[in-house]
């Protein structure tokens, strides 16, 4: 709770200033204290310390393990401050084990809201088919949003609950413009929101950084582009910004309109609510990204949570890193990703172009029940099938040369701090994206789904990466910039959220151009500075 200025105040930060500085000098002497005396003490400076704790929620959607995880590191880093007290709570989107922190203080589950997004799974086309990026496939995501949403919104009583809590600040992540409402909702001032891969096209709009398209890709990827663009990529790119933007206005009015009808028929628009956001952390890298125009409310925090210093790796992962005398290869395509639901020919061309390289070992992530891939492989000596890997210790094993990646945002941040370089078989949505600018930055290569049906293909992109040092070597600065950079990721996350705790909520990094949202007024005009003053 951060105090105001008030004599009342100002006399209880003295008390609490003496009281802290008190404690500490018995603890440095508690070996000299009795034992029930000592647990006095220590009851009083826990309270004391819990006194003067920030109240902080962190709101984490178990849509998938990766991003479970990279919310449990933003809980975990504050918490591990000892300066806050902090809630998770967890709405349930997909049937996840998992809460991904370690260090929060109170993790609150909502269960059973909705099974949309398992009919999703069910609806969705096979991953390595080109349908499963489709715009088709973006709007089946919407309707799975939605009706997520309603669900939630119909479950007041357990949003009032959290309402109760006056929780200082909120963090929630971009997945959707429904936590936004929610987060006003729950009658939070100060909101951070939490970006888990490259900033969606509408989200820049609301922070005031509309992208040109001539260099920035959209997030409609249903047609693979990168930062280098010719006359017809660009052609492509405006294309699918469109998509995009009639995508958003179909969701977006959808969505205000279950707010207007559960909570209340004058709740402001989510795209206001957007706009208003205080500060926006992102888990990129500026040396990783491409260099694209951003805001100084936009916080990279790309790598928190990760460890410099690795986990010792169990006997059987270490056996097979080894077992090879040229070094070893990762295959996982992410925690999305089931390969017993992959296409099962292109799934052998991947398994026969592994056994061609008989010097390295495989280490192939596969799922629980994929009977074909333990069926395919046989006796392949060199292959190595796990249902489980602890990617980010396997990936900062020297043995490693290469990593072949579905190009999630955190995997190729892992990559890029761990010197790996990547060959990108990028599946769907931002993964795209993703993929290309690591290919621009030098450290991977892409395989496309349409390589995936020649074998021959396969083999010639992954002897390019183990043979050509030039991708290590483009790996190797990027960790070296991430490492020596002089904000690290995890000091910027508590200054900055530190900042927003004693000074927000923060209007002068609002975006006032953003009228409702850029489709409904004069943003577009207005940003393009061709509208017309009234004055």
């Amino acid at each position: 709770m951060y105090i105001s200025d008030s004599d009342f105040m100002r006399v209880f930060n003295l008390v609490y200033y003496f009281s802290k500085e008190y404690c500490k000098f018995l603890l440095q002497h508690k070996n000299q204290l009795r034992k029930k005396a000592m647990l006095v003490v220590l009851l009083f400076c826990s309270l004391l310390a819990s006194s003067a704790a920030s109240n902080i929620l962190v709101i984490a959607p178990s849509l998938s393990p990766s991003l479970l995880i990279a919310m449990g590191r933003v809980a975990d880093t504050l918490a591990g401050t000892g300066r806050h007290f902090v809630t998770m709570w967890i709405p349930e989107m997909n049937l996840l084990q998992m809460n991904g922190s370690n260090l929060a203080h109170r993790i609150i589950h909502m269960k059973n809201i909705s099974n949309a997004f398992q009919r999703l799974n069910e609806e969705m086309p096979e991953l390595f088919d080109n349908a499963a990026n489709s715009f088709w496939s973006r709007l089946l995501l919407d309707d799975a949003e939605l009706e997520w949403c309603e669900a939630v919104l119909k479950r007041r009583s357990e949003l009032d609950q959290l309402r109760t809590a006056q929780f200082d600040l909120v963090y929630f992540n971009m997945e959707d413009l429904c936590f936004f409402g929610i987060s006003h909702y729950l009658n939070i001032s100060q909101k951070a929101l939490v970006i888990t891969g490259p900033i969606p096209d509408q989200y820049n709009w609301f922070l005031g950084i509309p992208q040109p398209l001539s260099i920035v890709p959209s997030m409609q990827e249903s047609v693979m582009v990168g930062p280098r663009m010719n006359i017809l990529m660009r052609a492509l790119n405006v294309w699918q910004y469109g998509q995009a933007i009639i995508a958003q206005w179909r969701l977006y009015r959808q969505e205000n309109a279950i707010f207007r009808r559960h909570i209340s028929p004058d709740f402001p628009s989510l795209e206001q609510l957007a706009s208003r956001i205080d500060i926006a952390f992102v888990f990129g890298d500026e040396f990783v990204d491409p260099s694209y125009p951003t805001l100084s409310k936009v916080i990279p925090i790309g790598g928190i949570g990760i460890s410099k210093t690795p986990n010792k790796l169990k006997q059987h992962f270490l056996r097979a890193i080894v077992s090879a005398p040229s070094g070893a290869v990762l295959f996982s395509l992410g925690s999305i990703a089931d390969t017993r639901n992959l296409d099962k020919r292109k799934l052998a061309n991947l398994f026969n172009a592994f056994a061609h390289f008989s010097d390295y070992a495989f280490l192939v992530k596969v799922g629980v029940s994929d009977e074909f891939s333990r069926e395919m492989i046989g006796n392949v000596p060199n292959i190595h099938l796990f249902e489980w890997l602890p990617q980010t210790d396997i990936l900062s094993h020297p043995s490693l040369r290469l990593f072949i990646s579905h190009c999630g945002y955190n995997s190729v941040l892992e990559s890029a701090i761990h010197a790996v370089p990547i060959l990108g078989i990028p599946l769907f949505f931002d993964q795209l994206r993703v993929a290309k600018s690591a290919e621009y930055r030098g450290f991977a290569r892409i395989l496309t789904k349409s390589d995936l049906s020649h074998v021959e293909r396969i083999i010639e992109e992954i002897g390019e990466m183990l043979d050509n040092p030039k991708y290590k070597a483009s790996a190797r600065r990027l960790s070296k910039l991430h490492r020596e950079k002089p904000n690290a990721p995890d000091v910027q996350l508590i200054r900055w959220s530190e900042f927003l705790l004693a000074n927000g909520p923060l209007p002068e990094y609002f975006f006032d151009n953003c009228c409702n949202c850029f489709w409904h007024c004069l943003a577009m005009p207005k940003s393009y500075c061709v509208d017309l003053d009234k004055n």
